[in-house]
């Protein structure tokens, strides 16, 4: 029995120390040196703008190692702080291409660390931004009896659920593995769920369903 016990310990600290990984995983290159790209042209340009954007892109990675040391869930609130210093620095390189919608009415809830983020992500790299004309993306989250409802959403190129449950492998090389994760996380942390609706050239729709009296 106690060995038993010893085994289950170990593969429960393999397990966090997986999800860390993953995790880290999700502080991709791209998204860095897209933002560091953007803000040196935004130095020549319009040097306020700029310093604008260095405090979020500074606030952005504060947000994340913070977010790595905590193995606990986090409040939607610090979440969502989170997200929009990262909708932040895609809106000022995207530009008018990437509009951004909130209809935040509920927020006093927990969820596992680094949730909404790299579904917000995804959303932007792999939906708005592939679509020629651009897009917008709609954040929500609100009450349903006794359970909370969160939904991020985008018009933009869409992809095959059936392939995401294969995690197919992109252009880049990455996969949709951060999604995988969060909804392993969620169900695992916070016993709640996550589906994904999406038809291509139309959107996608993530949703996520957490019991608010835990």
């Amino acid at each position: 029995m106690i060995v038993l016990k010893k085994r289950e310990k170990e593969l429960e600290e393999c397990l966090k120390e997986t999800d860390i990984s993953i995790m880290l995983s999700q502080i991709q290159p791209h998204f860095l040196y897209n933002s560091l790209s953007t803000i040196r042209e935004l130095c020549r340009e319009d040097p306020e703008k700029a310093q604008k954007a260095l405090e979020e892109f500074s606030a952005f990675l504060r947000g994340n190692m913070e977010s790595l040391r905590s193995k606990v869930p986090v409040p939607f609130s610090r979440e969502m702080e989170h997200v929009k210093h990262y909708l932040h620095l895609e809106q000022i390189r995207f530009g008018d291409d990437l509009h951004v919608e909130y209809d935040i009415q509920e927020d006093d809830f927990f969820l596992p660390t680094l949730t909404i983020q790299p579904i917000v992500e995804n959303a932007v790299k792999y939906g708005v931004g592939n679509k020629e004309e651009g897009g917008t993306v709609w954040i929500e989250s609100h009450r349903e009896g006794k359970q909370i409802i969160i939904i991020v959403r985008d018009d933009g190129i869409g992809f095959d659920v059936d392939e995401f449950e294969h995690i197919p492998i992109q252009k880049d090389g990455r996969t949709h593995i951060g999604l995988s994760n969060v909804k392993h996380r969620i169900e695992k942390m916070v016993n709640g769920t996550m589906t994904i609706h999406s038809r291509k050239e139309t959107g996608t729709v993530v949703k996520i369903t957490l019991n608010a009296e835990r």
